[in-house]
């Protein structure tokens, strides 16, 4: 079912989420009366993995109306990896230390976020802040890969862009679409079209920068990645992640293509290789060079556990002036194909076009992720893939709605 942002019958919309620390009991119906939950709520205890029972699941379930999937595993009862990892994305979410456990505190903030028992969170990107000015600016980024899969995946998004009613943009439309000054990057190219705004059923121009590295031109392709970061309401990247280094535009054995968002690399997940250490060596993250932003950005990282790069991209002592309300993130949980990249990239183009709800654009990359795995015989990564994609930072937009667990 297709959830609008705007409110229908039988849907609310909810405020950001409060931690109760007043709170004498736990006051959501899918918590109340449960003399575990209140006893940790007051101090005595937590859950952590390991833990099983009626507890466990009444908090798995609430992760997942809240949006944060636990997969393969679901609301099984017992606290395994999948709950861990959801549990630390529902305390980044709202500031709360990622310890992964449910102590007091993490558990006054699920009281308060979480939907009544009946009801499943619908989480959207701040569409209204997107397309406020009549304009949507979307970078479009394809990172290199060693056996050539950039150039296809942009070829792809090449004839998806045409396909969609894109057009180059020429030299008269510059001024009104916001091209002059910096913003006129000449080692990007830049592809438009108008759409109308499901909601107001107003014009939008979308520009799109195609960002794509060429040979021995991976510091160019950098840059440009660096100016869309600086001055683009939504920024979609497609490539490696480097072992959760950062973006890359030239070769994994060369540093000049890479944005550093993290020279230390992954918190999940195998460490940066040797001839990756050495390429970055005296280098430091790249982020706070970045010293301007849109008033709101979506940020979509799809490559090989990109989730490594939230802490950094959320963290306003080194990415000047971001936050929760200003900065939302798509990233991914598990190593993803290179070759769905273009597929992925014109995805999510699409979504942010119609103002599609998070499932419902997640849903469908979740099963381009699947079809791949399926085609090529990799069972065990397909059944997992469900949980491919995930969201950071969503969780107080207005445009969140609350709707009933039986229409799903």
């Amino acid at each position: 079912m297709r959830i609008e942002n705007s409110s229908r019958p039988n849907e609310t919309t909810p405020e950001a989420p409060q931690i109760a620390r007043g709170s004498k009991r736990l006051e959501n119906a899918r918590f109340a009366d449960d003399p575990k939950l209140e006893r940790i709520r007051s101090g005595r205890g937590m859950l952590r993995a390991g833990a099983s029972g009626p507890a466990v699941t009444k908090v798995q379930e609430a992760l997942i109306d809240l949006g944060f999937a636990i997969e393969p595993g679901g609301a099984s009862g017992t606290f395994d990896e999948p709950t861990r990892r959801a549990v630390i994305r529902f305390q980044r979410e709202v500031g709360l230390g990622d310890d992964g456990r449910v102590g007091k505190d993490t558990l006054r903030a699920l009281d308060g976020a979480a939907p009544p028992p009946d009801k499943r969170l619908v989480r959207s990107a701040e569409y209204d802040r997107l397309y406020a000015d009549g304009r949507l600016d979307v970078t479009v980024a394809v990172g290199f890969d060693e056996r050539g899969a950039h150039g296809r995946k942009e070829k792809e998004i090449l004839a998806g862009l045409a396909k969609r009613g894109f057009r180059p943009v020429r030299t008269a439309d510059k001024a009104r679409l916001g091209l002059v000054g910096e913003r006129d990057d000449p080692n990007a190219r830049f592809f438009t079209k108008s759409f109308v705004d499901p909601k107001t059923k107003q014009d939008v121009d979308a520009v799109v920068r195609l960002v794509a590295p060429k040979a021995e031109r991976g510091a160019t392709a950098r840059d440009s990645f660096e100016r869309g970061v600086e001055q683009d309401e939504v920024v979609i990247y497609s490539g490696h992640a480097r072992y959760g280094t950062g973006p890359d535009f030239d070769h994994i054995e060369s540093g000049a293509g890479n944005f550093v968002v993290d020279p230390e690399g992954n918190e999940i997940g195998d460490k940066p290789p040797r001839y990756l250490r050495e390429a970055l060596k005296g280098r430091t993250s790249d982020l706070p060079k970045v010293d301007q932003h849109p008033d709101y950005q979506l940020m979509i990282m799809n490559g090989c556990t990109t989730e490594n790069y939230v802490d950094d991209l959320r963290d306003a002592r080194a990415f000047k002036g971001r936050d929760n309300a200003n900065t939302d993130i798509i990233s991914t949980t598990m190593v993803t194909l290179t070759r769905t990249g273009g597929d992925h990239a014109l995805r999510f183009l699409d979504g942010v076009t119609k103002r599609e709800s998070n499932p419902d654009l997640l849903k469908d990359q979740n099963m381009i992720e699947f079809s791949a795995l399926m085609e090529s015989f990799d069972l065990e990564r397909a059944v997992r893939s469900n949980g491919t994609y995930t969201e950071n930072g969503f969780l107080g937009n207005s445009t969140n709605v609350e709707v009933p667990k039986s229409g799903d």
